[in-house]
């Protein structure tokens, strides 16, 4: 399921809008205008989520209405619109270069912070009338807002408040696997992608589904074990009920509530 079928099944209100950067990259962001207490007559306050590393607009959506941060604060009051930085799976076209060439996989977290994000932000300022947002940000979220915020005025003028959730502006302290595969494998990765005519580090197709299945359909604790091993151990923050969703979303592009 897309982000908005996944907000409609919960029954809120979806919008979708796309932008373009400068140098041409298509950006799409969700919107929830307004929650199950129905549309007011006054405007509400903006509220912008900004997802984490190798993340999604859906990272705010797949849980159940009160354990998802974009139905609390549409239901609170809020124009929810949720950001989708360039190479994910929602901001994946070009203008001029396809997504499986090398050129269009030519940028970093800078250009997320110095085009991507005062795009997302002045399309929302400019569709909804609202002259400052609240922003919300994790991890990848909180580090472009630290590296483009404080560089661009117009930015600063526009944001009441950022609220930094998992707070980075480094990727050196990473414990597991991560560390060891950029240094030693990171170079042959690259290569083989590049092979098989993709520049795409986790892309959503056959393969990836068919590893979801393979290590997270039968047992919870071999998932918990591999993402340790990957990402570092971090017990205390595993949902173990969200398994069911989130295999389901990988493994099927389905979603069933039981």
């Amino acid at each position: 399921m897309t982000v908005p079928e996944i907000i409609d099944y919960f029954g809120y209100p979806s919008e979708t809008i796309s932008t373009t950067t400068v140098d041409g990259y298509i950006l799409v962001l969700h919107r929830i205008p307004w929650g199950k207490g129905g549309r007011s007559k006054q405007p509400r306050p903006v509220v912008f989520l900004q997802h984490g590393l190798l993340g999604s607009s859906a990272d705010w959506t797949t849980n159940i209405p009160s354990q998802s941060a974009a139905y609390v604060f549409a239901d609170a009051g809020y124009d929810v619109w949720m950001g989708n930085v360039r190479g994910n799976v929602y901001s994946c076209d070009h203008v001029k270069y396809s997504r499986f060439t090398t050129k269009y996989w030519d940028f970093s977290f800078d250009e997320m912070a110095a085009i991507d994000l005062p795009t997302m932000i002045n399309t929302v300022i400019n569709i909804t009338g609202q002259e400052k947002i609240y922003y919300i940000g994790h991890s990848q979220g909180t580090l472009i807002m630290f590296a483009g915020g404080p560089n661009n005025t117009n930015i600063e003028s526009r944001v009441e408040a950022f609220f930094a959730l998992a707070p980075v502006n480094t990727v050196a302290h990473i414990k597991g696997l991560m560390p060891y595969i950029g240094r030693h494998i990171g170079g042959f990765l690259a290569k083989a992608l590049k092979i098989f005519g993709s520049m795409e580090f986790m892309p959503s197709n056959v393969i990836s589904k068919m590893v979801a299945y393979l290590v997270c359909g039968y047992s919870s604790a071999m998932c918990d074990n591999v993402l340790f091993q990957i990402a570092g151990p971090n017990s205390h923050d595993i949902n173990a009920v969200g398994y069911i969703f989130y295999f389901e979303i990988i493994s099927s592009e389905k979603l069933q509530i039981r």
